[in-house]
């Protein structure tokens, strides 16, 4: 019990001390789906210059984080994006998150809403892209589905203050009861 205690005092200090400003600090980063590589092998990524742009961009970031993909402007309607999902998810190669339970009648143009809460960015991001060599990590499996598609993609995040780490998940279920992802699902 004494253990609890001291945890939630360290807890409330920390939290005392912070101020908003690190909300104000989000960074982006826009591609498009057709500029990515076909995944081949576990080496794929090293010719594909979007994911190139990223790394030398984003390489040394960690965790706290909240992170979030959008589609920017285009002509595709969110019935066609997630059928297109949907038919790669059925193919069961790699594991993909659910699609939203309200997302054929959403309007929302927010893909995903996830976190990390001691990963580097990068990794989330190289998984989500789907270069990663196992199919067994949850992630959007860009390079799988969404080449074809074209898709104008702005990844965005947020980098929480270390005093926050415990709290990553509470705020990316905020964030996502707000945004209303058609992918993942959330508390």
């Amino acid at each position: 019990m004494d253990i609890l205690i001291d945890y939630h005092k360290e807890l409330v200090e920390n939290l005392s001390a912070l101020t908003l400003d690190f909300f104000k600090e989000t960074t982006s980063f826009q591609f498009n789906t057709g500029e990515m590589k076909t995944y081949v092998d576990e080496n794929t990524s090293h010719s594909c210059q979007m994911w190139d742009r990223f790394w030398k961009a984003n390489y040394k970031v960690t965790g706290p984080i909240i992170y979030w993909f959008s589609i920017a402007d285009c002509e595709i309607l969110n019935e066609q994006l997630l059928n297109e999902f949907d038919t790669y998810r059925r193919s069961n190669l790699r594991i993909t998150p659910p699609v939203s339970t309200n997302a054929k009648q959403s309007d929302s143009r927010i893909l995903y809403v996830g976190s990390c809460r001691s990963t580097r960015i990068r990794d989330r991001f190289f998984w989500h892209t789907g270069y990663y060599k196992e199919g067994r990590t949850q992630g959007l499996q860009l390079c799988h589905w969404a080449i074809p598609l074209n898709l104008p993609i702005l990844f965005q995040y947020i980098r929480l203050d270390r005093a926050l780490k415990d709290l990553t998940n509470v705020y990316e279920s905020e964030l996502a009861k707000h945004l209303k992802p058609l992918l993942g699902k959330h508390k």
